[in-house]
């Protein structure tokens, strides 16, 4: 069998595949998506790379770290499954997959910290905020464009820099948040993400990382969250509050090398196994 990555080939997970398909009996290749060329002829549909090579006669197809390039990825989905072919994520063939940070399907199954998507925020609008209060776009990655707003003047300051098209979130004092590693049908573990003294952020580097262990219904809901969202793999992030579990992300590609490091979990060769096992 063999199985490429399109999307972001020079990340941590892609090489790790690479390393897990070492010794089997199938073959793993990765590509960036800006060597990809769709070639659209009267006799069809040609998939290639720069080179010239035939990118069809693989078996699946993993796209990972698409970022906004994924409607146009759809359409490279939607072909491939036509095809015949094993496309994970699945959903892009569908269309495209739904955004990490603005989720809706999963809210029966987790509980999910409230927020509102403004397309564009109004000025009257600013004034109805109680603070403080989260405030990221629908686009960011790594936390980047995360910030917790004390007042009206940081929301103006934070308006002017990432503009009106953003979420407001709900802000809930914790000390710690949990990232959970979907894969398939299986919830493969968790990590504690320890926040620093006088931040609120818990992805900033600096910040205690250790592995633990999350009660078995909890893990069970954060598999039918990222099935709910048509997944196969994802990282599932979770705050708990006042006792309770709440979703505030699902990601749909995750960053893995802290994770491994922390857990001692083989995240990417259980990913390869799920791959492989898909044709």
């Amino acid at each position: 069998m063999r199985v490429l990555l399109l999307g972001n080939s020079q990340s941590y997970l892609a090489k790790r595949l690479e390393q897990e398909s070492a010794g089997h009996n199938h073959s793993f290749k990765s590509l960036s998506l800006n060597q990809v060329i769709l070639d659209y002829q009267r006799s069809g549909i040609g998939i290639y790379d720069r080179t010239g090579a035939d990118l069809t006669d693989f078996d699946v197809y993993f796209f990972y770290a698409i970022g906004r390039q994924v409607s146009l990825v759809a359409e490279l989905a939607k072909h491939l499954k036509q095809l015949g072919k094993v496309v994970v994520e699945d959903i892009l063939s569908q269309g495209a997959l739904p955004n990490d940070k603005i989720s809706f399907m999963e809210h029966s199954v987790l509980s999910t910290v409230p927020y509102r998507f403004f397309f564009h925020l109004s000025r009257d609008q600013e004034k109805s905020f109680q603070y403080p209060l989260i405030a990221k776009t629908a686009n960011g990655s790594l936390g980047q464009s995360v910030a917790k707003i004390n007042n009206h003047r940081e929301l103006g300051d934070y308006i002017q820099k990432h503009g009106r098209s953003l979420i407001i979130q709900s802000y809930l004092p914790i000390k710690s948040d949990y990232r959970v590693i979907v894969v398939g049908n299986q919830a493969l573990g968790a990590m504690e993400r320890v926040v620093k003294p006088n931040d609120f952020l818990s992805t900033r580097a600096g910040g205690a990382r250790k592995s633990v262990n999350l009660a078995p219904e909890v893990l069970a809901q954060c598999v039918q969250a990222v099935q709910a969202k048509g997944l196969a793999l994802a990282g599932v992030d979770l705050v708990k509050h006042y006792d309770h579990y709440h979703c505030f992300e699902i990601n749909s590609s995750p960053q893995i090398r802290i994770f491994e490091k922390i857990t001692g979990l083989n995240v990417a060769g259980e990913i390869f196994n799920y791959l492989t096992s898909k044709r």
